[in-house]
């Protein structure tokens, strides 16, 4: 029996601040589901930082395409 993506329900935990320096973690919270979605070809992702000395940062971002071959 395979596994459909639909099959797969990623829940939250009670504390998911978006600041640094924060709590992070903590019981399961079944009112937060995460979810994960594909990109288009054409489609972009934007990295945002709230610090201006993180222009020198290498981002390295990988997936599969539609062959199931890793990209980079």
């Amino acid at each position: 029996m395979s596994v459909l993506p639909s099959d797969i329900v990623v829940y939250g935990s009670a504390h998911m601040p978006e600041t640094d320096g924060a709590t992070i973690g903590g019981a399961v919270d079944f009112s937060r589901r995460v979810a994960f979605y594909d990109i288009t070809p054409a489609g972009s992702i934007d990295v945002i930082s709230s610090s201006s000395g993180d222009a020198a940062t290498t981002i390295a971002y990988s997936g599969r395409d539609s062959t199931g071959a890793v990209q980079s």
